[in-house]
């Protein structure tokens, strides 16, 4: 592991030890490079915690670079915060941030629910449900 210290505009730079674990960038599309771009740097700390890493770059005149950087518990967090984010609005973006979290799936536990009739000995019967008859 590394350290590791990233710009974030308006606020003080973020140091700490980990290691990048994903990447993206928008900068090309389709084989054609962008004046406009992001990109997105996923790092996890040596106290497995999460760093987000999000590079807006320009390279119109008058324009300027801006960088931020967020710490989540989770890689649940992480993916919450993408989804929510409305900077993510660009297919481009979208794309890079499925991508971007492709090695991390979302799994659902499923369990069984336990019986509305505890105790007694009936068998397990799918509930019937009467619908309206249609002519």
């Amino acid at each position: 592991m590394d350290q590791i210290t990233l710009t974030r505009t308006g606020n003080r730079p973020l140091r700490f030890v980990g290691e990048q674990i994903e990447n993206e960038s928008t900068k090309w599309i389709n084989g054609k490079q962008q004046n406009r771009w992001s990109e997105i740097g996923l790092y996890r700390t040596k106290n497995n915690l999460y760093v987000l890493a999000i590079n807006y770059y320009t390279c119109w005149q008058g324009e300027q670079d801006h960088y931020r950087a967020d710490i989540f518990d989770s890689i649940e967090d992480v993916a919450a915060y993408l989804r929510a984010d409305d900077g993510a609005c660009s297919r481009s973006f979208a794309t890079a941030i499925s991508r971007l979290l492709e090695n991390y799936p979302e799994d659902l536990e499923v369990t069984p629910a336990a019986p509305d009739h505890a105790g007694q000995d009936e068998p397990d019967e799918p509930e019937l449900i009467n619908l309206p008859a249609t002519n």
